[in-house]
Order: C-alpha cells, then structure tokens, then sequence
C-alpha cells in the first residue's frame, strides 16, 4: 500500500493521539500536518514489512518532544476548569513561576523530569514508556530520579519543599 494511502486511513487515529499529547486542538492540528509532512517526506524509508502506526507513531512522539523542548512557555488552564480557583498572593505568583521555570530548565536536561512533566500531565507509566521507547520499570525508576532532582533544584534556589 502507498504510503500516501496509510496516511488518509490513519489520519483520524493520528488526529486522536495529537489530542492527548497536546494541550489544545490548534497545537494538535499542527503536530499532525507536521507529523504527515514527515511521514511523506521519509516514506521511502518506511519498511513496508512492519506496522505503519508504530511507525507514524514514533514520529509524532519524537516531533512533540522537540517541539516542547523548544518551547519556553507555560501553559495556564482556564479557571473554568479548576473546581476551585485557586487565588495567589504576588508573593506566591513569583514563587510559583520561579518553580515552573526550574522544572522547565531541568526538563531540557534531564529525561527523569520530563518524565514527571508527563506523569503529572495525566499520562499513565505505560503511556511514557510507550513514548520515550523505555521500559516502564525504567519510567517508574527516572520518575523517582526526577522527583529527587527537582526537589534538589528547588532547595537549592531557597523553596522548600517537604515532598514532591
């Protein structure tokens, strides 16, 4: 089968998983027509004897992780979607985003904390193993790496923190 062919069957399946790995339908969209720009560019490669969506799959991935290492902004939920808003002093907010910034630096150089950037986004063990081409008892080993690091780093810049 042609490999322009796998992609208009798969799209939607390709669509879906765009969706959980972005945290809006605009960014989905766009990791998709990346992902597909890919997929045609490198067809040629594509060994038809295996399965086309781990392949597409390991694309999309790969295309996500370089894009939120590049991207050094954070994302904020709409308060509609908290139960209760939470309010911070201006104190709290400097706090809070030194805190985000930390975490966002040791995400660049550390797989263990993207790794915990990914638990605490909702992703199961399994779903990060599955992304990061790991096993899950390595995942559950660098979500404890990345916990103690990051506790480290906050210590280190004066936030304490009794456990993360």
């Amino acid at each position: 089968m042609k490999i322009e062919n796998l992609v208009i069957s798969n799209y939607e399946w390709l669509f879906a998983k765009a969706r959980r790995l972005c945290y809006n339908e605009y960014d989905a969209e766009d990791l998709v027509a990346d992902t597909v720009l890919r997929i045609l560019e490198s067809g040629s490669r594509f060994d038809t004897q295996r399965e086309f969506r781990p392949w597409a799959q390991t694309i999309m991935y790969n295309l996500r992780f370089t894009q939120l290492s590049r991207k050094k902004r954070i994302e904020f939920l709409p308060l509609l979607d908290y139960d209760a808003p939470m309010v911070l002093t201006p104190e709290e907010e400097v706090q809070a985003s030194i805190v985000r910034g930390a975490i966002e630096e040791l995400a660049e150089e550390f797989n263990s904390v993207r790794c915990v950037q990914l638990f605490v986004d909702g992703y199961t063990v399994s779903e990060i193993a599955e992304m990061m081409d790991a096993l899950p008892a390595t995942i559950r080993s660098r979500l404890f790496a990345g916990r103690k690091r990051i506790r480290e780093a906050l210590t280190h810049i004066g936030i304490n923190v009794s456990k993360c």
